[in-house]
């Protein structure tokens, strides 16, 4: 079964089967696709990613975080207390502990008040399971859920407002990611079930909640998955990764505008 349990995050990323970001870039463009393989487009490590790593080691892998992290560096001798983050003391210390992550204090906050009903459900599980499989002859397909049980997935996601998670489920594409695991994972035989988000939020008070996507929506993202593997697969056998030009494009005004918007000058022209 192409299941693999403990591989590290970064020998996941250096794979070069495709998982749904890469997945994504195709969907915008195949070309753009291509770079990435040829190595013009760096991985990006944003800041606020860290947060979100933090949070997933310590709520799905407790034991992996009490390794890596750490709520305080040096201690200052003649003060008792640690070292500000600021500070030459500090900045030597994680020069010679680079593998330690420091914990903001508002991390435990924001874990601490899990709902009893999640922590129930990621009491029994596995966390960040690769699943990888051929989709055919030229294209590997992957996939790292946070959370598998009984054959349902689990995506925990830090958001700065919970009361937002369907725009970030739109933004960022979260629908696309669910599809492509989902197809990913029937692909290899595995248990197809449903799909939920997990959204913690940044900042006080907290707030945690659970979104279960809809069988139909899960389907659509499905098909969608399916299409984007279709297309870079056969971008693979024909060597032809230029993207589709629809021609010209003509921009038309709004069919409706407030007379205070627009008005027609002597000319015929339009002044806004």
């Amino acid at each position: 079964m192409p299941i693999i349990l403990g591989e590290p995050a970064t020998q996941y990323h250096a794979n070069p089967a495709t998982g749904s970001t890469s997945a994504k870039l195709a969907r915008k463009s195949l070309r753009l696709y291509r770079d990435q393989l040829d190595g013009m487009i760096p991985r990006e490590e944003k800041p606020c990613w860290q947060v979100g790593t933090i949070v997933h080691l310590r709520t799905l892998e407790p034991d992996r975080y009490a390794l890596t992290t750490r709520s305080q560096g040096p201690i200052n001798t003649k003060t008792g207390k640690p070292y500000g983050r600021d500070s030459n003391a500090f900045a030597d210390w994680q020069a010679e502990n680079p593998s330690i992550i420091m914990v903001e204090p508002f991390i435990d906050a924001m874990c601490d008040r899990m709902p009893a009903h999640v922590r129930a459900v990621l009491s029994n599980g596995v966390a960040e399971a690769t699943v990888r499989v051929a989709y055919d002859d030229r294209l590997t397909v992957q996939c790292r859920p946070d959370w598998m049980r009984d054959g349902d997935d689990w995506d925990l996601k830090t958001i700065d407002d919970v009361g937002a998670w369907e725009r970030q489920v739109r933004s960022f594409d979260y629908w696309f990611s669910a599809g492509w695991y989902k197809m990913v994972k029937r692909l290899a035989g595995l248990p197809d079930g449903q799909w939920r988000w997990i959204f913690a939020e940044k900042k006080p008070p907290y707030r945690w909640r659970v979104v279960r996507m809809s069988a139909a929506y899960l389907l659509r993202a499905e098909e969608e998955a399916e299409r984007i593997a279709a297309l870079i697969s056969g971008a693979m056998k024909s060597g032809d990764w230029d993207d589709e030009d629809d021609g010209e494009i003509v921009a038309e005004l709004p069919m409706h505008l407030d007379e205070q918007e627009v008005t027609i000058n002597q000319e015929g022209g339009f002044d806004l």
